[in-house]
């Protein structure tokens, strides 16, 4: 039985750079995959889905953005309740925050996180002591992303060096990638973004 395929999202980019960059590399597909399989929570659609992502805001104000804006899903990245991600109005993927000192051992994925809410998706993304989380370039131990039963999304200190190494490890549902293909701070790198999506499907 061949294996599901790998996903790969590249986070941060304007929707113009994005459609040159995926016009002439892998990354197009990772669109087309995941509108293939969450489209049970999007009616199936057959176009790219788009996410939008909240942080510690009132799920009022989040389900009026994200309705206003027509995205497709909503990502709770801060430290939102199970009772506001039952709350969006569109499908929600829940981001865990795994320390980045964290071991498999210490269970640092709870059971509540894998069972509870109507999360459709879990995003496994770094943070460390002193508060960050998200974004901080840094990775956790890949072990803990592997086999928590719902779809796994990976994120944290990812690069198109490291991206292969972590889908062996974890064989996550997807990867996802901010700073790790940027040549500086704030701008992307598309050679970067295509090593990136290259080397995540491939690894799979």
């Amino acid at each position: 039985i061949s294996p599901p395929p790998m996903h790969a999202n590249v986070s941060g980019q304007s929707a113009a750079k994005r459609s040159r960059v995926e016009q002439n590399s892998d990354g197009a597909n990772w669109f087309y995959q995941w509108s293939k399989s969450i489209g049970t929570c999007c009616d199936g659609q057959g176009r790219p889905l788009t996410v939008g992502v909240f942080m510690n805001q009132p799920i009022e104000e989040v389900n009026k953005l994200a309705m206003a804006a027509g995205v497709d899903m909503i990502q709770l990245h801060g430290s939102e309740t199970l009772a506001d991600e039952a709350d969006c109005a569109l499908p929600a993927i829940r981001v865990i925050h795994v320390d980045s000192e964290a071991q498999v051992s210490t269970h640092a994925v709870s059971e509540d996180d894998l069972t509870a809410g109507p999360a459709v998706s879990l995003l496994l993304d770094t943070s460390f002591k002193g508060g960050g989380s998200g974004g901080t370039g840094m990775t956790f131990d890949w072990s803990i992303a592997k086999g928590l039963g719902k779809p796994v999304i990976m994120a944290g200190g990812l690069t198109p060096e490291n991206v292969a190494e972590a889908v062996q490890v974890a064989s996550p549902w997807g990867v996802d990638v901010a700073s790790g293909t940027e040549r500086s701070p704030g701008v992307k790198d598309h050679d970067k973004i295509r090593a990136f999506v290259r080397n995540a499907k491939s690894a799979r």
